[in-house]
């Protein structure tokens, strides 16, 4: 997308706790005091979710108006509660749009860098929509955001975790790049041509190797859109899946522009194969925020990643359970596959979650087991739709999360495990 003359930056005040309206209580962002424990550079830290910004309530911002079309709004994570005020490389953060008077997008990235020709957020007008980002911070610890539309529209950030900022040495460490984009099908970046993708058609993306921008990487971090798709469909990584292993990464319906988050695994001659799983075409667009070296991570805060796995899918015969009832939660093992999941040696779990056969408008949230149901969504659904998003969810002391269903009628959920991070031993 062509860059835009930089707008004026809507001023930052110092986040306080603030009771919300409309949603439920959220956490409050507020300074951090005592000494922190630093973690080896490159680990990845997760922490009780912090409402950092939200527009509506004037979080994060003095104002309760929406941001306009172009603008650009500071989120300062030095004043994030359970963030440290110093050696945060980036930050895990789910980001929301609520209530645009049009069509737009969000880019988000560190303060000491030019805007780049990204976005880790897309929406049509109305739309409530959220996607998680791992966005590198500046020097001063702020990111900024901007909305890439011609109209107002409402913002939302909360913080999950960050990652040690330094230079990694050790297996599954995380290291935080400028985004860059490597493939838009639109464009004849990272491909040959400018037609869309063909259904149930294979793309081979070398990132690794020689000169790649991810040489030397054993994963690479990945905001993944689809647009212009002419049926319903899905992405799979390493070719056409078979269940219960290659599980979809970002879904589409037909018209519609949606971006999700993807951690893959490189194959040994560093490429990513993305399969288009429709009966009809599409175009895609990758940008790499990230890579993480080779290795399983077993040191506290690194990750070990692999192809999807399935660990749930209420619409199965013989299912544990059937679709998840309305305001409920449900526990989710992640015992299954090459990631099986043990009590104690998890933190975090990367997981693609699939709500589909949707009975009413809703949303849905995850936490680990036998904590507190978060303020912030994963995803957002329309009666009828069938939505997707890939995040880094929080592990229980028994290996499990939780998934709450905020809606009035009942949904079927689809889990895919892609990702551990290894906990703290002792």
């Amino acid at each position: 997308m062509p860059r835009r003359p930089r707008p004026l930056v809507l001023p930052l005040v110092l986040l306080a706790a603030l009771a919300l309206s409309g949603t439920g209580p959220a956490p409050a962002a507020t300074a951090v005091t005592g000494a922190v424990t630093a973690p080896a550079p490159g680990t990845y830290v997760p922490i009780t979710p912090v409402r950092a910004l939200d527009t509506r309530v004037a979080v994060g911002i003095p104002t309760r108006t929406p941001v306009p079309g172009g603008g650009i709004v500071p989120v300062d994570t030095t004043r994030v509660a359970g963030l440290p005020a110093t050696g945060v490389g980036a930050v895990v953060v789910t980001l929301t749009v609520t209530a645009p008077q049009a069509a737009g997008y969000l880019t988000a990235w560190a303060d000491d860098e030019d805007m780049p020709a990204t976005s880790s957020l897309n929406w049509a007008p109305q739309q409530t929509v959220a996607n998680t980002a791992v966005v590198r911070v500046g020097q001063d610890g702020r990111l900024l955001l901007e909305s890439g539309s011609a109209a107002p529209a409402h913002l939302v950030v909360d913080v999950e975790g960050y990652v040690a900022a330094g230079k990694p040495a050790t297996a599954g460490a995380y290291t935080p790049m400028s985004p860059q984009r490597v493939l838009d099908t639109r464009k004849a970046v990272g491909i040959a041509t400018t037609t869309p993708l063909p259904p149930t058609s294979s793309t081979r993306l070398t990132l690794g190797g020689h000169g790649g921008p991810a040489a030397g990487a054993g994963a690479v971090v990945l905001n993944l859109t689809a647009t212009a798709g002419t049926q319903t469909g899905y992405v799979a990584l390493g070719g056409k899946p078979v269940p219960p292993s290659g599980g979809s990464v970002l879904t589409w319906r037909p018209g519609q522009t949606v971006a999700s988050l993807v951690v893959a695994p490189l194959a040994p001659d560093g490429s990513v194969t993305l399969y288009v799983a429709s009966v009809g075409s599409v175009h895609l667009v990758a940008d790499l925020v990230g890579v993480l070296t080779p290795g399983a991570g077993t040191d506290p805060g690194t990750t070990t990643v692999a192809l999807p796995y399935r660990q749930l899918d209420t619409r199965a015969p013989g299912a544990t359970f059937g679709a998840l009832a309305p305001r409920t939660s449900r526990p989710v093992s992640m015992a299954a596959g090459p990631l099986a999941v043990a009590p104690g040696t998890v933190s975090a779990v990367l997981v693609t979650v699939t709500v589909t056969n949707t009975r009413a408008g809703g949303y849905l949230t995850g936490y680990a087991s036998g904590g507190r149901v978060p303020t912030a969504s994963l995803v957002n659904w329309a009666t009828g739709q069938t939505v997707s998003a890939t995040v880094l969810l929080p592990v229980g002391p028994d290996g499990r999360i939780a998934l709450w269903n905020g809606s009035v009628g009942a949904a079927d959920v689809v889990v895919d495990l892609s990702g551990t991070v290894a906990a703290a031993v002792g």
